[in-house]
């Protein structure tokens, strides 16, 4: 953080512990968090500086950040597939829109990937959008990522039969 060259900061946590440090000739401070003290998102910490005679000056509450990544879905979806997949935070639940508005869910593996199978009797036609957020343990939600359904070049269109001759 910024405060005043020489002053102290003091940092009270969740859990009621506190740490304090210096504000540096530039105006500069950081402070670690304790050890055993684990910061979730929505904790909030309150930070007060305190001037060279110990008088405190303003609190300041402080909000742990409530955002996740935002994952991504593996393009081109193509119409006709049978599974979207993408990639996220290992832990999270994806959570995929498709085209009828249906909502799907999975939980993003350790190795950072996740599987929505296209539910049977549901097809994926060009056009069609999807759209999927991930989801923390907190109920933290990312912005979504989306996807639009492309021709799929390898289905041919029937033409009838050919002869040659």
């Amino acid at each position: 953080g910024k405060g005043t060259p020489g002053d102290t900061i003091e940092v009270t946590f969740p859990d009621g512990s506190k740490g304090t440090t210096t504000v540096d000739g530039n105006g500069n401070w950081s402070i670690n968090v304790p050890p055993g003290t684990t910061l979730k998102p929505g904790d909030t910490i309150t930070v007060t500086e305190f001037n060279k005679d110990g008088e405190p000056g303003n609190e300041v509450k402080v909000q742990i950040g409530t955002t996740t990544n935002m994952p991504t879905i593996d393009k081109p979806v193509k119409e006709g597939d049978k599974a979207i997949t993408g990639r996220g935070t290992p832990g999270n639940t994806i959570v995929v829109t498709l085209p009828n508005g249906t909502k799907a869910t999975a939980t993003i593996d350790n190795s950072g990937r996740w599987t929505i199978n296209v539910p049977p009797g549901m097809n994926l036609n060009q056009g069609d959008i999807i759209r999927a957020y991930e989801q923390d343990k907190n109920g933290n939600r990312s912005k979504e990522d989306v996807a639009t359904v492309t021709q799929n070049d390898a289905v041919m269109p029937k033409t009838g039969e050919r002869k040659f001759w």
